[in-house]
């Protein structure tokens, strides 16, 4: 079953998979991305090395997709533990968002989140915005802010 992060913002300005890129290059020059074309325009694989950590995509209201995984993503917020009022106001005002499906490959879980660390870091430090994870919930840039019940 496909495993997804979500890095949700209301602010687009130059968030782009090159933007994306060279933030992770600028951590270590070891990141790299592969376009996926047949995918669509926003679309690339994601890799440390030879690893590859998964597909990367960033949506925006123009999107076809966009309001329809906006909605489930609202209806995965009564599965929540806590007040989900901030994440839903986010929810309504959000711009864009970086959608990556996880490639765990071989190694530990550990190891790949680690691997992934610096992409939401660079998020977080260009673009306001939450990581919702499937199976745990939302997190800012300190922490879980928001449960999977």
């Amino acid at each position: 079953m496909p495993y997804f992060m979500r890095y949700v913002t209301r602010e687009d300005h130059r968030l782009s998979l090159e933007s994306l890129e060279h933030g992770l290059k600028n951590h270590d020059p070891v990141y790299r991305m592969q376009a996926l074309p047949d995918k669509g325009v926003h679309c690339s694989s994601l890799f440390f090395g030879d690893d590859f950590l998964g597909v990367l995509s960033i949506y925006r209201p123009i999107d076809p997709h966009f309001n329809n995984m906006l909605t489930n993503m609202r209806e995965g917020l009564v599965s929540c533990v806590g007040d989900p009022q901030d994440v839903a106001n986010l929810l309504n005002k959000a711009l864009a968002f970086v959608a990556l499906q996880v490639a765990w490959g071989d190694r530990d879980a550990d190891i790949t989140e680690d691997l992934l660390e610096p992409l939401w870091a660079f998020l977080f430090c260009r673009w306001d915005g939450l990581v919702q994870t499937d199976d745990e919930g939302w997190q800012d840039a300190f922490g879980l802010v928001l449960a999977v019940k």
